[in-house]
């Protein structure tokens, strides 16, 4: 079984993307969000794909879009913890092959998500690599434990 986790923070005004939020201003960057958000959980999955939302509070009316997600909160955490415990949730729950990204990707093309789960039949692991060194998409055929815990995340 394949399980597609979308993470990432919950749309609220005023929360998230500082350094957006220094260009464009808050109310864009609130729109922008909210947007990008609907737009990556509402997408349509490879079949015998389970979708998992993960995000940091309460689900701020997405439920309602996607009835047939499961939605899980993130734990009070680092970056790195809160991604191995969604990809470990996901393993607990019976996934056999998991493909996390973020909400700010909405214009990633499903062909993409549809091949990080079809590399999963060969490898342990797939990746969809971001412009900035970091990635978009992260495929994986086991739990992370602790690998991702002591990375220094958004840094220059």
């Amino acid at each position: 079984m394949n399980t597609l986790v979308i993470f990432g923070r919950t749309p609220r005004p005023d929360i998230g993307k500082t350094r957006l939020r220094a260009v464009l201003g808050a109310t864009a960057v609130d729109d922008l969000l909210a947007a990008f958000t609907t737009d990556v959980v509402t997408w349509l999955l490879p079949s015998e794909t389970s979708l998992v939302v993960a995000l940091t509070e309460p689900t701020n009316g997405l439920a309602e879009l996607v009835p047939s997600a499961t939605f899980a909160p993130q734990p009070d955490a680092t970056f790195g913890e809160r991604i191995a415990s969604a990809f470990d949730s996901a393993f607990q729950a019976g996934a056999h092959r998991v493909v996390i990204v973020g909400t700010d990707a909405p214009t990633l093309p499903a062909t993409h998500i549809a091949a990080c789960f079809d590399g999963l039949n060969t490898r342990q692991a797939t990746l969809i690599p971001a412009d900035d060194g970091g990635w978009i998409a992260l495929g994986l055929t086991r739990p992370l434990g602790t690998v991702l815990n002591e990375v220094p995340w958004s840094t220059s």
